[in-house]
C-alpha cells in the first residue's frame, strides 16, 4: 500500500486532488476526444446544443452546482 511518506512532497497534493466536471466519460472514444455536442461557456448561451437552447438560467443552474460541490471539500 502507498504510504505518504513514500511520496515526493511536491507531489503529494495528489492524493488528496479531486476532479469535477461536466463532461460525462461514456461521451469520450478510444483517444479520449469528448463526442457530445455540449456547451463550454457562458458565450454558449442563446446557442443550440442537442436540440435545446442554452438559456441563462440552465447555464447559471449548472454552474452553482460546481460552486457547491467545490464548497463541500472545505
Amino acid at each position: 500500500m502507498l504510504e505518504l511518506k513514500d511520496v515526493n512532497k511536491s507531489e503529494r497534493w495528489i492524493l488528496t486532488a479531486f476532479e469535477v466536471m461536466k463532461y460525462n466519460p461514456k461521451y469520450r472514444d478510444s483517444y479520449g476526444s469528448y463526442l457530445k455536442d455540449e456547451w463550454t461557456s457562458y458565450s454558449d448561451i442563446s446557442e443550440l446544443f442537442d436540440g435545446v437552447v442554452l438559456t441563462f438560467l440552465e447555464y447559471k443552474k449548472v454552474e452553482d452546482k460546481y460552486i457547491d460541490a467545490i464548497s463541500l471539500s472545505f
